[in-house]
């Protein structure tokens, strides 16, 4: 099976203990972050990739955390019936082993690449994996992180964000493709999403927040790119900080006593501070909202307050068809 069955994440020994689903926890930021959590006595639901990576990182995090309580699933975030049976397996064992209740999600997983590449549901891949399965996680687990009486979504973004710009007539980036264009619009998408998620769903039991860890030495651009970006990767991540300190930040966020609050929900270096105005614009963040509801077909997953010209600037974007797949069945891994 692809989930990871070696522990139960909470028994009747701790059923307090609070629980989180980090993805990306097979390098980087999410790794970092998985750890951070562990040590502080989270139980762990971790998301990577495949099967292999699953074996290496429950080898990592259960040699620096022998106790840490731990859940793994294993599967490709950027094909949609992947992200739907990941969903569907982490309620599962949120079900059997917590009553259904989850306090943190943090999506961490990123991707960056230099050519155009489209998923099986035939989306850009940047904005498939860094935005549209985070919105999908984000809703489907929703209920979830409202039972926790606590709930704290957290989305890795960036300071690129800034200069982002969605193309509305092509999100896809099917004409003109440049990897920097779709890394930043797929960063801008996670913060018009924090804050259309809680312009719906905001409370005192609920809260999401995007999370700036600013520049970090990893391997996300040395990946899918072509040999002159990974050199220039390589030579600009050594300035960065590394993973750990990367994660502090989503890791302040959630070990807070109380959800923290401000003024703005995109937080860096310990405070919350203004993003950029493209991710503030009311008619920008629903109509991201209702593009993301069609193309992950979760039509009326959250009610969007009402605003004619996000309605009308959907209905203008007849170049994007939505698929919506069935679940397929967990394999081993």
């Amino acid at each position: 099976m692809n989930a990871m069955q070696e522990n139960e994440i909470n028994d009747r020994g701790d059923a307090f203990r609070p629980v989180a689903v980090v993805t990306g926890v097979g390098s980087g930021i999410g790794l970092a972050a998985a750890l951070g959590l562990a040590r502080a006595g989270y139980a762990l639901v971790g998301v990577v990739r495949n099967g292999k990576r699953a074996e290496e990182t429950r080898e990592r995090i259960l040699s620096d955390v022998p106790d840490a309580r731990l859940r793994l699933v294993a599967g490709d975030l950027g094909r949609q019936r992947e992200a739907d049976r990941i969903c569907d397996e982490i309620l599962s064992i949120l079900q059997d082993d917590c009553g259904g209740r989850l306090d943190r999600l943090l999506y961490a997983a990123g991707t960056v690449t230099s050519w155009y590449t489209a998923t099986e549901d035939d989306y850009e891949t940047q904005f498939a994996v860094n935005h549209l399965a985070a919105f999908r996680m984000g809703l489907r687990l929703r209920e979830a992180l409202s039972a926790s009486g606590d709930g704290r979504l957290l989305v890795v973004s960036s300071g690129s964000h800034y200069q982002g710009r969605m193309r509305w007539h092509d999100l896809m980036r099917r004409r003109r493709y440049h990897l920097l264009a779709a890394y930043m619009q797929s960063k801008l998408a996670n913060v018009l999403f924090v804050h259309g998620f809680n312009r719906r769903f905001a409370s005192d039991r609920l809260r999401a927040y995007a999370v700036d860890p600013g520049l970090v030495n990893t391997d996300i651009g040395a990946k899918s790119t072509s040999g002159l970006v990974r050199r220039l990767w390589d030579s600009r991540r050594r300035k960065g900080v590394s993973p750990e300190q990367g994660a502090a930040e989503a890791i302040r966020i959630c070990l807070a006593p109380a959800a923290p609050t401000g003024p703005y929900d995109y937080y860096k270096d310990g405070h919350p501070i203004r993003p950029s105005a493209a991710s503030l614009r009311p008619d920008a963040i629903d109509r991201l909202w209702t593009v993301s509801e069609r193309l992950c077909g979760l039509e009326g997953a959250g009610t969007a307050p009402d605003n004619g010209k996000a309605k009308r600037g959907i209905e203008a974007d007849k170049g994007i068809e939505a698929r919506r797949e069935r679940p397929c069945e967990a394999v081993c891994s």
